[in-house]
């Protein structure tokens, strides 16, 4: 079910709700990557609301159904309070957070200001593949002073980064809602993010879930990365053969099992 969230600085942001069949066990709020949007994730969503779950897909602002300031955002302080807000705005429940790509950047940020249950995060954004080069992070910079909200190639504008299947690559082509340009400001507060993460201490427990064909993701760097994580209860899991986004390469959805197996085992 389509919903909205008002933040404290006014911003009308959309989420999707999927209901459990009953009373719910816990809660998992979602986090996506900087192009993608909740259209992506619909049947991963069903089917953790299927094993009990209140399921909160959050769009980020200037992206998916967000059509004001498209694109843009005042840095990863602002970002990071929206989730922070609509967490505190919900009813009591064990909470889990869960991000995917660059959203898993955020859900880390998120996790270190407020307590959640558990963290899931799926081919997170933390050392990637793909980067702008120092040209183009120059002129992010130098737009940032000058023209903040001026718009930038987001560089993951080719669906066959995400996915090998056919059918999802024409989806990626011409669905509405994907975010293919972002402002200075934006890129500039994912670099001050970047920065911050480098320096953050993760005690919440951990899922780490990663294509072994990832061309978007530095798998090898990535769990370097999640390795400095320091709850017991972590773990990194890799699925071979899967491009970057498993909710297109996994037809059975399998990695969703994984996730409540654990969340299982965690709670």
């Amino acid at each position: 079910m389509a919903r909205n969230f008002v933040t404290s600085d006014g911003y009308d942001f959309a989420w999707d709700e999927f209901a459990p069949p009953g009373e719910p066990r816990g809660r998992i709020v979602v986090v996506h990557g900087i192009r993608s949007h909740a259209g992506w994730y619909a049947g991963s969503c069903a089917k953790l609301a299927a094993a009990g779950y209140e399921v909160c897909f959050l769009e980020r602002r200037g992206a998916g159904r967000n059509t004001a300031q498209r694109g843009d955002a005042p840095g990863f302080r602002r970002l990071r309070r929206d989730i922070v807000e609509f967490l505190a705005s919900r009813p009591p429940l064990p909470t889990h957070l869960m991000g995917i790509s660059w959203g898993g950047k955020l859900a880390l940020a998120a996790s270190a200001v407020t307590p959640v249950a558990s963290l899931v995060l799926v081919a997170p954004g933390f050392v990637p593949r793909v980067r702008t080069g120092l040209r183009e992070r120059l002129r992010f910079t130098v737009a940032r002073l000058f023209r903040p909200t001026r718009l930038f190639d987001v560089p993951l504008n080719a669906p066959e980064l995400f996915t090998r299947d056919p059918a999802w690559q024409d989806y990626l082509r011409t669905n509405p809602h994907d975010t293919h340009r972002a402002t200075a400001r934006f890129f500039v507060g994912s670099a001050a993010l970047d920065f911050r993460l480098r320096r953050t201490v993760n005690a919440t427990p951990t899922l780490t879930l990663l294509a072994g064909d990832d061309r978007v993701i530095d798998n090898a760097a990535t769990r370097a990365f999640v390795a400095k994580f320091t709850h017991p209860a972590n773990r990194v899991v890799e699925y071979a053969g899967l491009t970057h986004t498993l909710e297109f390469e996994d037809r059975g959805l399998a990695f969703v099992v994984d996730i409540l197996a654990w969340l299982a085992a965690v709670e």
